[in-house]
């Protein structure tokens, strides 16, 4: 359903340059609507983080939750998984989501912990249906070589295999990318950070 996200780049865009609280609001709204709504466009945005082999490593993410004060994004992630390693070495991630139809992209930089095997993530597995669980029951790592693609070894309870990556919201940046000219604003996150135009 794009049509939320419609009425409120619309909506925006017809006041600027109008308050940046609403705006931010906006978009914090359209992020906690993009979370339960598997048809809307922030639902699966890229994601990148840091690899000391590569430089930064991105691919594409399930926005899986969002909570409020302070903002925090969730996704899942198998724990043997590439950014995990990197994760653990520099715990940041960037998000970049973008809506089409809107002509709007939205970034987010979070600092990230992983819950594995603790109560956080064993209510969150709880919470899965089995075809879910079965993409963590893999024998071989995310990546590894494998003889056959269609016979891969599974494990039994693809739980140990299972995180959960609670990423903290420090900034976020705003683009309008549409007819008319560009638009760019800037929200601090943190300790009473303050918005701004670009």
């Amino acid at each position: 359903v794009l049509i939320p996200s419609l009425i409120f780049t619309a909506s925006i865009y017809k006041c600027l340059p109008g308050p940046l609280e609403s705006l931010r609001e906006g978009a914090v709204r359209q992020l906690r609507i993009a979370a339960d709504d598997r048809a809307h466009p922030f639902r699966t945005p890229v994601v990148a983080t840091l690899c000391s082999r590569f430089g930064v490593r991105s691919r594409i993410a399930v926005l899986r939750r969002v909570d409020t004060g302070p903002l925090v994004l969730w996704m899942h992630s198998d724990i043997r998984s590439g950014k995990i390693r990197g994760l653990l070495s520099e715990p940041c991630m960037s998000w970049c989501f973008y809506d089409h139809a809107a002509s709007v992209q939205l970034r987010a930089e979070t600092r990230v912990t992983v819950p594995h095997q603790d109560v956080l993530a064993d209510g969150w597995w709880s919470g899965l249906h089995d075809g879910q669980k079965r993409l963590y029951a893999s024998a071989p790592a995310p990546g590894a070589p494998v003889p056959d693609p269609g016979g891969i070894a599974q494990v039994e309870d693809g739980f140990d295999h299972f995180a959960v990556l609670r990423c903290t919201v420090r900034s976020m940046e705003w683009l309008y990318v549409g007819e008319g000219g560009q638009r760019r604003a800037a929200f601090a996150m943190e300790d009473g950070g303050r918005s701004r135009w670009l």
